[in-house]
């Protein structure tokens, strides 16, 4: 019996060379689970959240407990007669202050002492009246003060009008009621031969002044002066004072009744004035004469009757 033969594939494996595997490396790793690297996250993220409402809260709470200070305003003038005004007072150092009209408004620094100043220029004449606000920013938070107490003023760039009744050229009397009336609450100043008198008049109404008269000729200069100090323009009229009460014709024709002392010696001074007063001597000796006569003539009569 003839012995098996080994089949000639394991044969022909055996005659080729054995090529040992190359080693790999060896890595020793550790991967977490994805629901854990979720939950850290998510953790994470609520943390986030926290903090942020933490801190805005604690920002609104102090934003609303944080009060900036309201400005004062240093007072105006009762009246101004140029619109200049100059706008002063305090605030929070280093706030911007606005500072408010009807229709304008205003900015300016306040200083590190909280102190302000603006010169400013009002074109329309009236009432004027200012508020101020004060604003500060502190981060990325504007906080705002509350409206100041209001400060005013009038500005009056308009001189009173002011009417006089007409003055007589000539007077008999030594008083004389003095009228008239001021477009506008004014003090009307009167100088009569230099002597100054002050009433007060109000818009539209009528006032009056006793004046009492010096014999002769009188000046009488009235103005008015409103509250603004704005002046009207002075007007000045003369009266004479006349005391007599028989005209004789002086130098002038002036219709003028001479008093005893001043113009009826200037009237017997003219030579027209001297010529009445030589007639009036001639006719009043004539006159005299002449009832001398009639009175010798009747006696002569009654002794022959």
């Amino acid at each position: 019996m003839a012995p098996e033969q080994a089949p000639q594939k394991a044969n022909s494996q055996s005659n080729e060379p054995v090529i040992p595997p190359t080693p790999q490396p060896v890595y020793s790793t550790t991967q977490a689970p994805k629901k854990d690297t979720a939950l850290a996250g998510i953790l994470f993220l609520v943390s986030v959240l926290l903090l942020c409402g933490l801190i805005v809260t604690f920002i609104y709470k102090t934003a609303k407990t944080y009060k900036l200070a309201t400005p004062i305003l240093a007072s105006l003038p009762a009246t101004n007669k140029t619109g200049a005004l100059l706008l002063e007072g305090s605030a929070p150092k280093n706030s911007t202050v606005e500072l408010s009209t009807l229709s304008q408004s205003y900015t300016v620094k306040a200083g590190k002492d909280g102190s302000f100043s603006l010169p400013i220029t009002v074109e329309n004449d009236g009432k004027v009246s200012i508020s101020a606000v004060a604003r500060k920013k502190i981060l990325f938070l504007t906080f705002t003060s509350e409206r100041s107490s209001e400060v005013s003023t009038i500005v009056d760039r308009v001189a009173p009008t002011l009417k006089i009744v007409s003055l007589p050229k000539t007077v008999t009397t030594s008083t004389f009621n003095l009228k008239g009336t001021s477009s506008e609450e004014a003090t009307v100043i009167i100088k009569l031969n230099n002597q100054e008198v002050k009433i007060a008049a109000k818009p539209n109404e009528q006032f009056s002044q006793k004046l009492t008269f010096k014999p002769g000729k009188n000046e009488i200069a009235i103005k008015a002066i409103d509250i603004a100090n704005n002046e009207s323009a002075e007007a000045t009229v003369s009266t004479t004072y006349a005391t007599g009460s028989v005209y004789i014709p002086g130098g002038k024709n002036t219709g003028n009744l001479p008093d005893s002392s001043g113009e009826l010696q200037m009237a017997l001074s003219s030579v027209f004035g001297r010529w009445i007063a030589f007639a009036a001597v001639v006719i009043g000796g004539l006159g005299f004469i002449a009832s001398q006569g009639v009175v010798t003539i009747i006696k002569l009569i009654r002794k022959e009757v």
